[in-house]
């Protein structure tokens, strides 16, 4: 047991350290305060004679705290709020179960109540990391064995101090509390390493984000949406499948930054990124290339299936932006198809998308218009690079 509590310490001030490093990281600090909680209870209750001793009853109750906070730091690696009133409950219940004179004087029964508290905390910790957040890493699943088989332990402890509390111990009954504060040692020093572990993946993972996202849409980044749009178009070259870019351009963009404020242009910018995440498949990849300008690749879809997903998000953009909060706003989009019919590249096929766009500037705006090589070709080409300069 104090080597248990040594161990615990040890682990709650490594969890302690890694935190100081990374100050947003809550639920290791959750974690360190149940390892501080362990360390605390382990040597009052070796230094009790009995349920009796005010310092057992102080060490359990410091004991059902410390998986309580396991707890909340799984509730936390998921950003649920943590209630305090239900982190506590356990530790109430003990308390008022040991101030019952019937009760205290069960053999084994303020053992097993410890215990099974123990092992609810730990079943509802494991539950929490068995959840299927956002950024899931590969530490959240041996954090999820070693709570998972910590509790099973506890389960079977309140067992056994019911049915060898009653027949008086014994060599057995030593032993199995042996291979528990054994298994502790192991509990403590994987949950720790692992704790941290989760925590460095997932800043990695933000990290990554932020690195490819554009933070005010939340849609890729230029440079990401460059990266993954090529290998979008390598994958279909090889494969044989067509590949169609959309190019969007928000309407009369700089007026409404001018009448109504960037405030309200940046909340356009982001009704434009829902209603094109919403309406486009998992597959495709947007991202925002410019200012108010976006692009979406989409592998596998020929001209009329581009076109038909660029309808969609025009329409629900166009009806999402009545609800901005200003009536006499109403935003619009054109865009630009172009499919890929040989081995153009990616510049190549924005270009063309980006000539079918200006046409449908051209022809009143609020629409979208597919590239025509008939239509869009060398002479409409010249007029769009002389209208642009002027």
């Amino acid at each position: 047991m104090l080597a248990g509590s040594f161990v615990a310490a040890a682990g709650g001030s490594f969890l302690v350290l890694a935190w100081l490093q990374n100050r947003d990281a809550w639920p290791m600090l959750w974690w360190a305060g149940a390892n501080f909680m362990l360390a605390a209870s382990l040597p009052l209750a070796f230094a009790a004679s009995s349920f009796d001793a005010p310092g057992a009853i102080l060490g359990a109750t410091l004991l059902n705290l410390s998986p309580a906070m396991i707890w909340a730091s799984g509730r936390s690696s998921n950003n649920l709020p943590v209630r305090l009133e239900l982190m506590a409950a356990g530790a109430v219940l003990w308390l008022v179960a040991i101030m019952i004179p019937g009760f205290r004087e069960m053999a084994g029964s303020p053992g097993a109540l410890s215990q099974a508290i123990v092992a609810i905390y730990l079943i509802a910790a494991a539950r929490e990391f068995l959840r299927k957040p956002v950024d899931d890493v590969a530490a959240r699943r041996p954090l999820l064995v070693l709570l998972s088989a910590h509790a099973l332990v506890f389960c079977y402890a309140a067992f056994t101090s019911i049915r060898f509390g009653a027949a008086g111990g014994g060599f057995a009954f030593d032993l199995w509390l042996d291979f528990v504060h054994f298994e502790t040692l192991i509990f403590i020093v994987g949950t720790s390493i692992f704790s941290v572990a989760m925590t460095r993946e997932q800043n990695e993972i933000i990290q990554r984000r932020h690195a490819n996202t554009d933070e005010l849409t939340g849609l890729h980044n230029r440079r990401a949406f460059y990266r993954d749009g090529c290998d979008a178009l390598e994958v279909a070259r090889v494969a044989g499948r067509s590949v169609s870019v959309i190019v969007f351009d928000l309407d009369t963009f700089k007026s409404i930054n001018d009448r109504f404020g960037h405030g309200l242009g940046d909340a356009v910018l982001r009704v434009f990124a829902t209603a094109a995440q919403s309406s486009a498949r998992t597959t495709d990849v947007i991202g925002r290339i410019g200012g108010e300008e976006f692009a979406a690749i989409l592998p596998g879809a020929g001209s009329e299936a581009a076109r038909d997903v660029a309808e969609r998000i025009r329409v629900e953009f166009s009806e999402a932006g009545q609800f901005i909060g200003v009536r006499e706003l109403r935003p619009t989009l054109s865009a630009g198809v172009a499919t890929m019919t040989g081995g153009e590249s990616l510049d190549r096929l924005i270009g063309l998308a980006d000539l079918a766009l200006y046409r449908a500037k051209c022809e009143g705006r609020d629409r979208v218009s597919v590239y025509d090589p008939t239509v869009d070709g060398d002479g409409f080409r010249r007029h769009v690079h002389a209208s642009r300069a002027a």
